[in-house]
């Protein structure tokens, strides 16, 4: 299933992929008969020596290069219908030691493909529908968007510089999303999309614009551990779209006009926790990170405890990103064959 990620340069896109990782790995470590994932070695090479060392060792990914990470794969296992089975070949400690006797265990198997671009790429390369490159056909052709926002470009102080920036950030956007839906209408016309937009950088709001927000006060908005709850981000979603940037929010509310409809997107937060630090940080602070006990959860010995270091970022709403797509893959599971092919051409990279 493939998942095309777009927004600007800068706006956490790697950094979105290293949370999302380390989300599967603490998702595969408290409840392996809910999910487990397997990486090929390039999308493994990305995810933890690229991204997710500099996350842990309290840096932010470098700046994604064109051209440096533009697919990653990732096999996804959901929902386990054959537990007995799963349970002799799990490892507490090692997680699956065998990992195509587990496949036969899960429900519904995901080969999950993310394409990354960023918006200028898609502006510069635009010369309508019946010219565009293969990758952004590739990007466009995908029926999950993660529209990326960042929150680091809202502000109250209207005659500001940032204001103009923030403007021209919403104009750029929205052209993005208009490309996209031209493209989809002739291309694609009716097919269902599953959109899915993505706060990121919550933590560099303006506290004056947190103040506002009907569902979440800033304590909320930085607890790893607070609940996710849809309805209550969707509001406060729409209200940050609405207020600050209303051509992208227009668009999201037009889109059915051309068929392509994005009403119904899932939102989410996402934000990453600086050390020594409370309220609205810096984005070049120090990245927080910590050694958490993973408590396994169903019927895995609770005994078996994992002790990992992590970063402090909203994990609950990560872990709902990755259900969503476990709700997805009822419909899109691949078939175990294309499965088994993927895990044969892993073996050759």
């Amino acid at each position: 299933m493939p998942v095309s990620i777009i927004g600007t340069r800068g706006c956490g896109k790697s950094t979105f992929v290293g949370f999302l990782q380390q989300s599967m790995e603490k998702y595969t470590n408290r409840n392996p008969e809910k999910f487990s994932y397997f990486m090929d070695a390039k999308t493994t090479d990305v995810c933890l020596n690229k991204i997710r060392n500099r996350l842990l060792g309290g840096q932010f990914p470098m700046a994604t290069a064109r051209g440096d990470f533009d697919k990653l794969d990732f096999l996804t296992c959901f929902e386990t219908t054959k537990k007995d089975r799963l349970k002799g070949i799990l490892d507490p400690k090692k997680g699956i030691t065998n990992l195509r006797g587990a496949l036969s265990a899960y429900e519904n198997l995901l080969i999950l493909t993310i394409w990354d671009v960023a918006g200028e790429e898609i502006q510069e390369s635009w010369r309508g529908v019946d010219r565009l490159s293969k990758d952004i056909k590739d990007i466009f052709d995908t029926n999950i968007m993660v529209l990326l926002i960042d929150c680091m470009k809202l502000t109250r102080d209207i005659k500001s510089e940032k204001a103009s920036r923030m403007r021209r950030y919403d104009a750029e956007m929205a052209r993005v999303m208009s490309y996209y839906e031209e493209y989809r209408a002739k291309t694609h016309p009716g097919a269902e999309l599953h959109p899915i937009v993505v706060f990121t950088k919550m933590d560099t709001m303006d506290q004056e614009i947190i103040k506002d927000l009907p569902n979440h006060s800033l304590n909320d908005l930085l607890n790893p551990d607070k609940e996710y709850d849809e309805d209550e981000v969707k509001e406060d979603g729409d209200k940050l779209l609405s207020q600050y940037l209303p051509g992208i929010y227009s668009n999201i509310l037009g889109s059915a006009i051309v068929d392509v409809d994005l009403r119904e997107a899932k939102y989410f937060f996402s934000w990453a926790g600086m050390e020594g630090e409370d309220g609205v940080t810096n984005v070049d602070g120090e990245l927080d990170r910590t050694w958490k006990t993973i408590e396994p959860e169903g019927d895995v010995n609770p005994e078996d405890k994992v002790e990992v270091q992590s970063n402090i970022y909203p994990w609950k709403h990560y872990r709902e990103f990755i259900s969503h797509l476990g709700d997805l893959s009822k419909e899109y599971s691949d078939k175990r064959e294309k499965v088994m092919k993927y895990l044969d051409e892993a073996k050759k990279k």
